[in-house]
């Protein structure tokens, strides 16, 4: 979230709801509430005082309706936009509207990879893997070569022992659950990227784009050394 994006969301709520206030919570572990953009300018994210959730709260003259929308980097799990949506029909959409407007409008070049659990892909892989391989083997050896081999070794073992299978299963952990870690850390699904944050979120660019570029042309060649060394020319 970028300060155009921050003027952008505050100016289109405050067409709808009126005046617009604003609620940090920052590293410090104290929320701060801002009156004005000009306040919110002032006070520049410092990296003491990070911020870690921002809020755009707006409630009407007579308090029959109001609305509260939290952008957030502490609830992954859940998501990093949080809606509290008060009102008639038809203010709630429009409201709704403008926040996917400038959701959509803000999503980074890594969202896809931000969102990813590397736990589950691991894991699907891996199954991917044991079903494949032995119907590969087969088509390879050809429907003669199957009954032949069928015939000398009546019971063959098409897939992986129990022992194999335990210790395959436990990939999903030693691999998933670090990358995930690294995930959180290197490819964060926001960040405050204004006031001091602005330079931390470009220093962190820097570092996204080596780790990422490092990581798939590592996997790129682990997956060619695999086929080699299980398929030898």
């Amino acid at each position: 979230m970028r300060w155009e994006d921050v003027c952008v969301l505050a100016k289109d709520l405050s067409e709808i709801a009126g005046m617009v206030t604003f609620e940090t919570g920052c590293s410090d572990g104290v929320k701060r509430t801002f009156t004005t953009l000009d306040d919110l300018d002032i006070f520049r994210n410092p990296a003491g005082r990070a911020i870690t959730s921002l809020s755009f709260e707006a409630r009407s003259a007579d308090y029959t309706q109001s609305w509260t929308i939290e952008f957030t980097t502490l609830l992954r799990a859940l998501g990093n936009l949080l809606l509290d949506l008060k009102g008639e029909e038809d203010t709630v959409m429009q409201v709704e509207h403008v926040v996917n407007d400038r959701v959509s409008a803000m999503r980074p070049w890594y969202a896809l990879i931000a969102k990813a659990d590397f736990y589950w892909i691991t894991l699907w892989s891996l199954v991917g893997y044991w079903v494949a391989d032995p119907a590969l083997s087969l088509a390879r050896l050809g429907i003669t070569e199957v009954m032949r081999r069928i015939r000398a070794h009546p019971r063959p073992p098409l897939g992986p022992s129990l022992l194999e299978a335990f210790l395959l299963s436990l990939i999903p952990i030693a691999v998933g659950v670090p990358l995930n870690r690294l995930r959180t850390r290197v490819v964060p699904m926001l960040t405050f990227a204004f006031g001091d944050g602005e330079l931390r979120h470009k220093n962190g660019e820097v570092l996204r784009q080596g780790v990422l570029l490092t990581f798939f042309i590592s996997l790129v060649a682990t997956i060619i050394g695999a086929i080699v060394m299980s398929h030898p020319f």
